[in-house]
């Protein structure tokens, strides 16, 4: 499939307000019509592919039923990698950011420090003026599984200010972040990014996450066991986009995590509980 040429996209704009270090500036493709963002991620950490890994986190995060910013390759007239982000807002929907502990990077690296985070962001959502006790619990949930799928692919890089919440203003409400920024996905040492995960042991963070937050996970894992099947990483990764970016270390890295996830469940004695949830 040819890729697009950011030559072609239109409507450039270099003022808009872009979060990230690898976006460049808000455009339209002309093919389609739809706004985004063109990024370059590689070269940002020092390891190659990032525009590729951000389409792989986009394909597997959908397919799990987490929502995020769908990723189009791109290149310009060297080669060079970039990848088109797909605006995640639509006609009256804009971007709320959430607040984030500025005391927390001075704390102790232990599990008090990431049940901080959760607190100060879970209550951060009850900021938001006029927010109702269904739309809190939605978002709280998405914030979750957002965090979760992190932990499966090995994404270190989440932070406030990409899972903001979406307002939309045409019906005064609030809806669940849509995932975005992955260009540091599939790097299980990515020391130089600035999520709060970078601290700590994934295995470490999953156990909690699962021990707390059981019921408000248990469709994402189970989405997880039903898509991210042998057969199915196997198809994903077998496509020629991802043939420099390691897809045997890839596939099974994330089926690492995926048996780490089972026998959290397992020894935990969460299973039984797990099962009881999903059939509620």
């Amino acid at each position: 499939m040819q890729k697009l040429n950011i030559n072609e996209l239109t409507n450039i704009d270099y003022d808009f307000s872009v979060d990230g270090t690898a976006a460049m500036y808000l455009a339209t493709n002309p093919h389609n019509n739809r706004t985004g963002i063109l990024k370059q991620n590689d070269c940002m950490i020092g390891v190659f592919g990032e525009d590729r890994r951000e389409l792989l986190a986009s394909t597997i995060l959908n397919l799990c039923g987490v929502p995020c910013a769908e990723i189009e390759l791109c290149i310009d007239d060297e080669n060079n990698d970039y990848c088109f982000s797909y605006n995640v807002l639509k006609e009256n929907q804009e971007h709320k950011s959430l607040n984030y502990d500025d005391n927390l990077d001075s704390k102790p690296n232990n599990q008090e420090k990431f049940e901080a985070y959760f607190e100060y962001l879970f209550a951060s959502i009850l900021t938001l003026p006029g927010i109702t006790k269904l739309e809190y619990e939605k978002i709280r949930k998405r914030i979750l599984e957002i965090h979760f799928m992190d932990l499966i692919i090995d994404h270190y890089d989440r932070k406030a200010d990409n899972m903001k919440i979406i307002y939309d203003k045409s019906t005064n409400s609030y809806l669940e972040p849509v995932a975005y920024d992955y260009g540091t996905a599939f790097i299980p040492n990515a020391i130089q990014t600035n999520g709060i995960f970078r601290y700590f042991n994934n295995n470490d963070v999953m156990e909690y996450l699962i021990n707390n937050y059981l019921s408000e996970l248990k469709e994402v894992i189970t989405s997880v066991r039903n898509n991210l099947t042998d057969e199915a990483l196997k198809q994903i990764l077998s496509k020629e986009e991802y043939n420099k970016i390691y897809p045997n270390e890839i596939y099974e890295q994330i089926k690492s995590r995926i048996s780490q996830m089972n026998s959290i469940l397992l020894n935990e004695q969460k299973e039984t509980q797990y099962e009881e949830q999903k059939v509620m």
